[in-house]
């Protein structure tokens, strides 16, 4: 009896890799997609520093709008037509004692008389100064100069000044001085000299001093600034000691009517 054929088995399907292996194709793809976990990690860390970037913008531009609406309110108050039309009566007043007494008449008034609107020009604000001068109400003058000062009143900021230098107030008197003398006030020129000659609000500096006073005699023919430049003369104050130039500002000073200089004439110099 023939022995019967082995039938052989069919071939195997091909693995669905090219023949690698399905613990392979396995592995390749955990690893596959423990990079997109690391991916979208990353991704989600990125999104959460924008949120925190937006947050913080958000917050700072809420700083700025709360700093913006509180110069606005500062700088442009809440219009009330019954204070602006007082204030608009108030500006054309110019006796000192109707106004007080017009802003004492309701709350209205009270409250325009402390806006700037309220106020008159620079020439009626030293009127103003003036009478508080003659009452001796010094904190009311100073008001009244410093709003005229304010108003660009070159004679009005060097009396600020003046008051500022008298209260030790250096620096203040300085920038107010300066103001002055850039509209070409005179005596301003020389007390800023003054000041740059013992450092007082500025640093010391003798030689700017004469320089200022310098410029005052020869743009003003300040008799203040020739004095002080005999001084500079007579005691080497950033000038070579020169006692006939010494002599000769205090001579021409003498006849300009300081009687500063007379005084050092008849006191120094037997003139």
């Amino acid at each position: 009896m023939p022995t019967p054929k082995r039938l052989r088995s069919p071939p195997p399907d091909p693995a669905p890799d090219g023949g690698v292996g399905l613990f392979a194709v396995i592995a390749t793809a955990r690893e596959a997609w423990s990079a997109l976990e690391e991916k979208l990690e990353d991704a989600r860390e990125d999104a959460r520093a924008a949120e925190e970037a937006l947050d913080a913008t958000k917050a700072a531009l809420a700083r700025k709008t709360e700093e913006y609406d509180a110069l606005y309110a500062a700088r442009v108050p809440p219009f009330n037509p019954n204070e602006q039309l007082a204030s608009v009566l108030l500006s054309n007043v110019h006796d000192l004692k109707t106004r007080l007494a017009l802003s004492q008449v309701n709350k209205t008034f009270l409250a325009a008389s402390k806006q700037d609107a309220s106020l008159p020009g620079p020439e009626v604000l030293c009127e103003f100064a003036e009478v508080c001068f003659h009452t001796r109400e010094r904190d009311k003058e100073k008001y009244f100069y410093l709003k005229a000062a304010a108003q660009g009143h070159a004679e009005a900021q060097e009396t600020v000044g003046v008051m500022c230098f008298n209260d030790d107030e250096y620096a203040t008197a300085v920038f107010w001085f300066q103001m002055a003398a850039s509209q070409g006030n005179g005596y301003a020129l020389n007390m800023l000299g003054y000041c740059y000659r013992d450092g007082l609000g500025v640093e010391k500096d003798p030689s700017k001093a004469v320089a200022l006073w310098e410029k005052g005699v020869t743009t003003h023919g300040s008799v203040d600034c020739m004095t002080r430049l005999g001084f500079c003369y007579q005691h080497g104050w950033g000038v070579e000691q020169d006692e006939a130039k010494a002599l000769m500002w205090y001579r021409k000073a003498n006849a300009g009517g300081c009687s500063d200089a007379a005084q050092v004439l008849r006191d120094h110099f037997d003139y």
